[in-house]
């Protein structure tokens, strides 16, 4: 009888202690006025950074536990992407100035030749048109023509 009494006692010890240690950590709080206490050391792992622009890293200034301020530079972006970009910018720019110049020094001596021939053409190609029209008006006049024909000219 002993022994029961014992072991009862036991486990409504246990859990008066489980209930317990429920109560104070895991429910919620009624009244928030006891303040939360941790002790102990943050130890960041991952620090996001942020660059006004894209790119690699080149060198970090300062290393974990340094203190820093606000503004002061902590890490510097590698150049080489920068200069690459400078470079395809300064290519466009002679490509354009390249254009500029053509424009500016007029065409070459064979596109002003090819263009005159093409105008010879239209001019040459108009004089056949006014000369068919002016057949074809005279022969619907005298019927020997269709009027379908007189249409095309």
């Amino acid at each position: 009888m002993r022994r029961r009494i014992l072991i009862a006692l036991a486990l409504a010890l246990v859990l008066a202690a489980g209930w317990a240690a429920y109560t104070y950590v895991y429910a919620p709080r009624e009244n928030g006025d006891r303040p939360l206490v941790l002790l102990g050391n943050v130890d960041v792992r991952q620090v996001n950074l942020s660059f006004k622009v894209a790119g690699r890293i080149a060198a970090a200034s300062v290393d974990e536990g340094d203190r820093v301020v606000a503004g002061e530079a902590i890490a510097s972006l590698d150049k080489r992407y920068f200069e690459d970009q400078l470079r395809i910018v300064r290519a466009r720019e002679a490509a354009q100035e390249a254009n500029v110049a053509k424009l500016e020094h007029g065409s070459r001596p064979e596109e002003i030749a090819q263009a005159r021939a093409n105008a010879d053409l239209a001019r040459s190609t108009a004089e056949i048109s006014r000369v068919t029209f002016d057949r074809q008006t005279t022969l619907l006049k005298t019927s020997v023509t269709s009027q379908q024909s007189y249409d095309t000219a």
